[in-house]
């Protein structure tokens, strides 16, 4: 097993005229994994994601930015990281989906640090059941050292909590 990450999404807003559905989603990584095996990275981590949500017309809209800070002395890993995402999605038929996101991690620094990196992710997605919706699809970077992928996942809602 790797390190272990505690996160919770908590709403702020809704309908806002200018953010939409505005919510912050704290976490923590716990530096429970090997290092020598390939499993941690031996440091712990902070990390605030903003997602802003909203719907234009037949299209979801999901915006993300998000920062990381990590303990330790950036021997392993960049102390400083962050992430941006712009995400679309609509429905084709029935059950069946589609999405696209342009997601990117502006450059680090230190001793491990990275370029930039930019990519397109697309794919179909299948709402199962309400609770649990299928994902597929490619990665094409356009920017940086960002690898080529394929994906396969599935996402499973446990519920809300208030």
């Amino acid at each position: 097993l790797g390190d272990v990450s505690v996160s919770l999404k908590w709403r702020l807003l809704e309908h806002h005229p200018l953010l939409g559905d505005l919510a912050v989603q704290p976490s923590v990584k716990l530096p429970s994994g090997s290092v020598a095996r390939g499993a941690g990275t031996g440091t712990t981590d902070a990390s605030l994601l903003l997602i802003s949500s909203r719907d234009a017309g037949a299209v979801h809209i999901d915006l993300n930015a998000g920062v990381t800070r990590r303990d330790g002395s950036g021997e392993r890993v960049p102390r400083t990281a962050t992430v941006w995402t712009a995400s679309f999605s609509g429905a084709v038929a029935g059950r069946l989906a589609w999405t696209a996101e342009l997601f990117g991690y502006p450059g680090t620094g230190g001793p491990q640090g990275a370029k930039p990196t930019a990519a397109l992710l697309v794919g179909p997605t299948f709402a199962w059941r309400e609770w649990l919706v299928l994902d597929a699809g490619g990665i094409v970077p356009f920017m940086g050292a960002q690898p080529r992928a394929l994906y396969a996942g599935a996402v499973v809602n446990v519920g809300r909590l208030y």
